[in-house]
């Protein structure tokens, strides 16, 4: 059941998944979610992840679990794995090499104002793509941070 209480581990992984870091959002929820197994919105949470991750199976199970105490805050639920399925761990794995995943955690984050994270992930992008219009993105970051000579460099590529 929800008392209202503050839940960190909910917090937290809220504040990783908004960043897209989706491996210690995952984490969070399921600490949470092991201490707690009657948090909705810990579930709901822990499926929107596993959903933009494509764990489809896990996603569909975490949010009838949420749907169920949603609707009845006493339902049982039992808490998830300890880790993560091979599926998942696969998924986290692929983003590493995901060029389209970098770039958008690089926008996320220039969004939030975390200027300094968001212009690694706008390199691992770019590391992986070079011929890239993320180039642009990384020039207004750099400027950003007032380093314009790498802002120049980005905007001429």
């Amino acid at each position: 059941m929800d008392t209202g209480m503050t839940n960190t581990g909910l917090e937290q992984g809220k504040f990783h998944a908004q960043r897209l870091n989706y491996a210690e959002a995952l984490d969070c929820f399921r600490q949470e979610l092991r201490l707690q197994p009657s948090l909705g919105n810990c579930w709901l949470q822990y499926g929107f992840v596993l959903e933009k991750l494509g764990v489809y199976a896990e996603a569909i199970t975490a949010n009838r679990n949420a749907q169920a105490l949603l609707r009845n805050p006493m339902a049982q639920v039992a808490p998830p794995p300890a880790q993560n399925s091979a599926a998942v761990d696969a998924a986290i794995a692929a983003l590493e090499t995901n060029a389209s995943y970098w770039w958008q955690r690089g926008q996320t984050l220039t969004d939030l104002g975390e200027y300094h994270e968001a212009i690694a992930c706008l390199q691992k992008s770019l590391d992986l793509v070079p011929h890239s219009p993320a180039w642009f993105s990384h020039a207004n970051v750099a400027a950003a941070l007032e380093r314009y000579d790498e802002a120049l460099a980005s905007y001429d590529q």
